[in-house]
C-alpha cells in the first residue's frame, strides 16, 4: 500500500463500507461474502464487502464501493456524493497520500461519467466512414502484463485495478474481431489518451503491446462525446438523453435511440413500426401516436415522445405522454410472434408495461 497508513485505521474504515454495502445488500455480515455492482454501462466489477477485503483494496476501489451502494439505482449524484464523503475522510485518515486519493477520486468521476452511447454513436460514424468494424468490448479485463510503446505500466481496466499508482485508466475497449485490431479510451493524469495494439484479440489483450495513438478524429471523437455532463448538480430537469446515458451506464448496456424515420429491432420486431403496431400497455390495448403517426385505433392514447432501444435488442424504454401526463413504459419480454413463410411478422404479442425509475422520471419530457 502507498505512504504509512494506520492498520486501524484502515480497519475502522473497511469496517464503516462494508456496514454500508451490507445494508444496501440486506445480508448479515456472517453471510456476505462479496456483492456485485455495475460500476459503468459496459462492465460489471466484484465489489469487496468483508472486512479482508476491503482492508486490502485499493483507494480506488474503496471509492468505488461507496458509489455503488449509494448509486445502486443509477442517481450519479448521490454516488459521487458518498464517494466524495469517503474520500474525505481518506484525507484525514490518510495524509501523505492525499495526491493519490484525490487521483483516483478523480479517475472515479471520469469513469461513472463515461457516457458509452454518446461515445458508441460516435465509432458507428466512425467505422463508416473509415471502412472499419470495430465494436465495443465491454468487459473490464486484468491488464497484467500489456504495454504502452514497450513501456510496462498498471493498469485500472474499467475499474480492475490492482495498486493504488495505477498510470493509466481504460474506460472502454474496442476490437476488430477480423483484422487482430485493438483501441483502448482512457485518461493518463487527467488527459484524455487513445491506445492502439494490432494482431490482438480478445484473449490476448491483456499482454498486448499497445502505442499511442495521435489520431485526431479519434482523439476529438473521444473528448467530445464520452463524457456525459449534467445539466444541473441536483440532476433535476436533465434531458431525456442525459438520464438515459445515466440508466445506460448502471444496467450495463448501450441504449439507442430510435424515431419514425430510424429502424432498430426489438428480439425480432422493427421499432417503432411493428412493436408500436401490436404492443398492449399492461395487458390493455393502447393506442400509439408519434410525430403524426398512428400506430393503432382503440384503447388508452399515449403520444410517443422518445424511444430507445437496447444495443442487445431485448429491452425498450419509451417516454410517453397520457392525458398530458408522463407515462414511462419498457418492455423486456420477448414478444410471441408469428411469421409469414418467407420470414416476415404475421402477428405478434407484445406488452410494454409501466415504469418506475428515479433516474428517468427526472428527465423532461
Amino acid at each position: 500500500m502507498i505512504g504509512g497508513e494506520s492498520m486501524k485505521q484502515r480497519q475502522i474504515l473497511a469496517s464503516a463500507l462494508c456496514v454500508l454495502a451490507l445494508a444496501a445488500c440486506n445480508k448479515k455480515p456472517e453471510e456476505a461474502v462479496t456483492t456485485q455492482a455495475p460500476t459503468t454501462v459496459q462492465a460489471t466489477t466484484v465489489a469487496p464487502t468483508t472486512v479482508a477485503e476491503v482492508e486490502e483494496a485499493t483507494y480506488f476501489e474503496m471509492l468505488q464501493l461507496a458509489y455503488n451502494v449509494a448509486a445502486k439505482d443509477a442517481d450519479i449524484t448521490e454516488g459521487l456524493a458518498a464517494a466524495k464523503k469517503v474520500r474525505d475522510e481518506m484525507f484525514d485518515q490518510f495524509p501523505s497520500d492525499k495526491d493519490a486519493i484525490d487521483d483516483a477520486y478523480s479517475d472515479l468521476e471520469l469513469l461513472v461519467r463515461f457516457n458509452s452511447s454518446g461515445f458508441s454513436d460516435f465509432m458507428k460514424r466512425w467505422n463508416a466512414s473509415t471502412g472499419q468494424h470495430f465494436e465495443a468490448l465491454h468487459e473490464a479485463i486484468h491488464m497484467d502484463a500489456a504495454t504502452i510503446n514497450g513501456d510496462k505500466v498498471k493498469w485500472n481496466m474499467m475499474g480492475v485495478v490492482d495498486s493504488n499508482d495505477y498510470e493509466v485508466m481504460v474506460v472502454e475497449a474496442y476490437l476488430d474481431a477480423a483484422k487482430k485490431e485493438a483501441f483502448l479510451f482512457g485518461y493518463e493524469d487527467g488527459e484524455p489518451i487513445v491506445l492502439r495494439a494490432t494482431n490482438v484479440t480478445r484473449d490476448t489483450l491483456a499482454k498486448a503491446a499497445f502505442q499511442v495513438v495521435k489520431d485526431a478524429d479519434l482523439l476529438k471523437g473521444f473528448t467530445d462525446n464520452a463524457t456525459w455532463k449534467a445539466t444541473s448538480e441536483a440532476s433535476a430537469n436533465q434531458s431525456v438523453a442525459d438520464a438515459m446515458a445515466i440508466y445506460a451506464r448502471k444496467r450495463g448496456e448501450i441504449y439507442e435511440r430510435t424515431s419514425p424515420a430510424t429502424q432498430r429491432e426489438y428480439y425480432d420486431l422493427a421499432v417503432p413500426d411493428q412493436l408500436f403496431k401490436y404492443a398492449t400497455v399492461d395487458g390493455e390495448k393502447a393506442n400509439f401516436k408519434w410525430a403524426g403517426l398512428t400506430f393503432q385505433s382503440g384503447g388508452d392514447a399515449y403520444e410517443i415522445v422518445e424511444c430507445y432501444v437496447s444495443e442487445s435488442g431485448t429491452s425498450v424504454i419509451v417516454f410517453a405522454k397520457k392525458e398530458g401526463i408522463n407515462v414511462l413504459l419498457i418492455g423486456e419480454s420477448e414478444p410471441q410472434t408469428k411469421k409469414n413463410a418467407d420470414g416476415t411478422i404475421k402477428s405478434a404479442v407484445v406488452n410494454l408495461q409501466p415504469y418506475e425509475n428515479d433516474t428517468l422520471e427526472r428527465a423532461l419530457w
